[in-house]
């Protein structure tokens, strides 16, 4: 799956325009578990914004970078579409800060000299 920042356009307001409406329907149609919502979101997001938008709900609790409030969702215990869109804005950002890091890495290791950069295998110096 291609989740590269460069590769997809993001401008939050615009797809927060677009997106929430549908999001906001489909959430009051879902069945009411809360996995059940989580993948028709995703369902959505995947459709409307590209599959790099699936990893909205990976909170932080379960090892991922979003942040908890979105796992506790609306005053009902639900997500919301004001939530699942908070949340997709945190999602890009990990997104973009973790391009960043591999750009950063691919660029010192360009710079480091090839004999250091040599995979070796553990019981070998």
């Amino acid at each position: 799956m291609d989740v590269d920042p460069a590769r997809h356009a993001f401008a939050a307001d615009s797809i927060v325009a677009r997106v929430s409406p549908a999001i906001a329907a489909a959430l009051a149609e879902a069945p009411r578990t809360r996995l059940d919502r989580v993948i028709t979101v995703d369902k959505l997001l995947a459709r409307d914004v590209g599959l790099w938008a699936v990893g909205w709900s990976w909170v932080s609790g379960d090892g991922g970078p979003v942040a908890p409030p979105y796992r506790i969702a609306g005053t009902d215990g639900w997500p919301t579409a004001p939530l699942v869109m908070a949340a997709l804005v945190d999602w890009r950002k990990y997104l973009e800060e973790l391009a960043a890091l591999f750009a950063t890495l691919a660029h010192d290791l360009a710079s480091t000299p090839r004999e250091l950069s040599t995979p070796r295998p553990a019981c070998c110096p």
